[in-house]
């Protein structure tokens, strides 16, 4: 009987030369000559390269939510934080070490109300879309936002995830003020009216970021 000794990672070279991963596995052989060592060698050519375009596709996309100047994240099924974006840690003042793994209520305490939680999952429940118009106070100033929620959905159509968009329209909101009032500023609900107007425009801006995030999501997933 075989007592496996473990498996090693290495770089082997084929009898004409040339080289390939390689994944190593010792066992021992008890026979009636005594103990034999047995060696199997398996290429992993496939395997790694595989690994290898997986990790530059997770490297894409983080490179692509990086630069995207608005707020992204992604939650799993219990409202804790698989992913953020950098502008989502420059707004929110956080590391991303610090909040994955975390639920918004842990990380930002009594800043996050039942509303907000549940506007952040609803799409896990809805499983489409959801768009709608936000404020954000900021140093005690307020931001307006386009927000975008949408589900993530594995091979088998089961929603597993959340991804949230939020796009900062407040110097839209701000040119429109100056441009409708004829003296001082529009009242909130005025703003968020005007917001609303503003959605349409902007929705466009999401697609080709989320063809990336949802073209990675099936990839990791068929990987």
């Amino acid at each position: 009987e075989l007592e496996p000794y473990g498996t090693l990672a290495l770089t082997a070279v084929r009898r004409d030369g040339t080289s390939f991963p390689a994944e190593v596995t010792l066992a021992a052989l008890d026979t009636e000559d005594g103990p034999l060592l047995s060696i199997g060698i398996r290429d992993v050519t496939e395997r790694t390269e595989s690994e290898k375009a997986l990790a530059r596709g997770a490297q894409q996309l983080q490179a692509v939510v990086d630069n995207a100047p608005a707020l992204i994240w992604m939650l799993d099924r219990e409202g804790r934080y698989v992913l953020v974006n950098r502008q989502f840690e420059a707004v929110r003042r956080v590391s991303r070490d610090e909040i994955v793994g975390m639920t918004a209520a842990e990380v930002f305490g009594d800043a996050v109300d039942e509303d907000m939680s549940a506007r952040d999952l609803e799409p896990l429940t809805a499983g489409r879309a959801i768009e709608g118009e936000e404020v954000l106070f900021l140093d005690g100033e307020p931001h307006w936002y386009i927000s975008l929620r949408f589900p993530l959905h594995d091979a088998a159509g089961h929603v597993y995830a959340v991804c949230g968009i939020l796009t900062d329209v407040t110097e839209r909101i701000e040119a429109e003020a100056q441009r409708q009032a004829l003296a001082g500023q529009l009242q909130q609900s005025q703003r968020l009216e005007s917001l609303g107007q503003l959605a349409g425009g902007v929705a466009h801006d999401f697609n080709n970021l989320l063809t990336v995030i949802i073209n990675y999501s099936d990839f990791v997933l068929e990987a």
